[in-house]
């Protein structure tokens, strides 16, 4: 319901009940990552796999807390775990969050193939288009910036952060009536 204290309240209790059940420390550690307290959220993922190692989820939600940590070599290892179990379900999102954490370390050709790793498995997901140029734009490739610029708007043409980038490309090129 979107009630990150709420939920917080209610899973300190099931801990009190059950503190050795893994999936309890996963979603009190999201809980808190919620509420902004992501040390504690580490913590809570921790003991989720010292109970249960091969929970993979945790490792994506550690690598996601790290990413707002600016931990990125933390976020490179926890989602390369993640993308080595074959059983788990939306590898794009890993993916994308892999081409995020190599891009804000300044890896910005990594980035760029993370992301197209992301696309090769869901053709259709915006974010990695999105962050794909983002990464062509930092690197002064132009044609391929607008290209990943406007993949999403297919999808979602009201995507008002690609219609800002496209436009400053466009200035920038000089091309004012698309700008």
């Amino acid at each position: 319901q979107g009630n990150p204290t709420n939920a917080l309240r209610e899973l300190l209790e099931a801990e009190k009940l059950d503190p050795k059940e893994p999936s309890i420390q996963h979603a009190l550690g999201l809980a808190f990552n919620a509420k902004g307290r992501h040390l504690e959220a580490l913590d809570h993922y921790r003991k989720a796999l010292e109970l249960d190692p091969k929970y993979t989820e945790v490792h994506n939600a550690m690598g996601a807390t790290y990413l707002e940590l600016g931990r990125w070599d933390d976020a490179i290892r926890e989602f390369n775990i993640v993308l080595n179990d074959l059983l788990y379900l939306t590898p794009f999102y890993v993916q994308n969050n892999l081409g995020w954490a190599h891009y804000k370390k300044g890896e910005r050709q990594k980035a760029i193939e993370c992301y197209k790793k992301a696309i090769g498995m869901k053709p259709d997901f915006g974010l990695a288009y999105y962050n794909m140029g983002l990464a062509y734009r930092d690197e002064k490739q132009i044609k391929p910036a607008v290209s990943a610029f406007r993949s999403p708007l297919e999808r979602v043409p009201n995507l008002l952060d690609a219609h800002f980038q496209l436009g400053q490309l466009y200035f920038q090129a000089q091309n004012y009536p698309e700008a």
